[in-house]
């Protein structure tokens, strides 16, 4: 399925509430407005009915969790136990919706770039949009059970973007590299690597080396201990800097979060708590 190309999941439940509507009123001969052309709408206008009415607890504890559901909301304890009580069919629905939703987060957590979570999103999105395209599409299934399946695939859809603004919230993802990030670190890090096994290479010169040989183009009078000292203090200096090539890559914004990310999605892949954060240091 090509996600751009579909409608938003609102678009599909709205135009199936309007269709619904539409044949309710043909069958009743009931043109009259009513004013409700929205799902939103519709939610609130049963809670507000019900808030008006004399009706017991239990009456107002449902509309309270069908508009949780609706919103993407998680439900208390009390509540899944009414449903579970008067409602076994949604309760079943319920519990298999946080189960979905928490192996989503979980890939969340294993993601190891903002570009990676949007992809994630993205097919669970699709997912969504090919299921009710599936349930619209079906002429044994009535048009009533349509609309409740539809609904239930909404509610699934928004407790998936709860999860996500959870996941922005906490401020994980702002820590996350971008895919260009990630790109750039490792780039980085392989060229350090290079410049620190030519340094290593036999063939590369020592400190000792780099003196005698400036020593042997000299044409002067051999240089007293100060100046081969100099000479020493400068070869080190150049080296030094050299060596410290890898450990700058390795302290780069980007390497920072490339780092964090993998340490997350190790633990997070292993259900283990999360790691202490990487402290940002520069190098002098």
């Amino acid at each position: 399925m090509n996600f751009f190309s579909v409608q938003s999941l609102n678009s599909y439940t709205k135009n199936m509430e309007m269709q619904m509507k539409w044949q309710k009123r043909k069958d009743t001969n009931d043109f009259s407005a009513d004013g409700t052309t929205t799902i939103d709408d519709w939610v609130k206008q049963q809670a507000d009915e019900i808030r008006q009415s004399n009706q017991d607890g239990s009456a107002k504890l449902q509309a309270q969790i069908d508009l949780k559901l609706k919103c993407g909301q998680r439900l208390s304890a009390e509540e899944m136990e009414y449903l579970r009580k008067n409602d076994p069919e949604a309760y079943q629905h319920v519990k298999s919706m946080q189960s979905e939703q928490k192996q989503y987060e979980e890939e969340l957590k294993r993601c190891k770039t903002k570009d990676e979570v949007e992809r994630v999103k993205m097919l669970h999105t699709a997912s969504s949009l090919g299921a009710v395209n599936s349930i619209m599409n079906n002429p044994a299934i009535p048009e009533n059970k349509k609309f409740e399946l539809v609904m239930r695939e909404h509610q699934k859809n928004a407790a998936l973007q709860q999860s996500t603004r959870e996941f922005v919230e906490s401020g994980k993802y702002a820590q996350l590299p971008t895919e260009q990030e990630r790109l750039k670190a490792e780039k980085d890090l392989k060229e350090a690597k290079e410049a620190e096994q030519n340094i290593d290479d036999p063939t590369q010169d020592t400190v000792e080396e780099v003196v005698e040989k400036t020593q042997e183009t000299d044409q002067e009078e051999p240089q007293d201990s100060d100046v081969k000292d100099a000479l020493i203090r400068d070869a080190k200096e150049v080296l030094s800097q050299r060596e410290m090539t890898r450990a700058e890559a390795e302290l780069t914004p980007e390497a920072l979060k490339v780092k964090r990310a993998k340490a997350r999605s190790a633990y997070g892949a292993a259900g283990a708590v999360a790691p202490a954060p990487v402290i940002d240091v520069k190098a002098d």
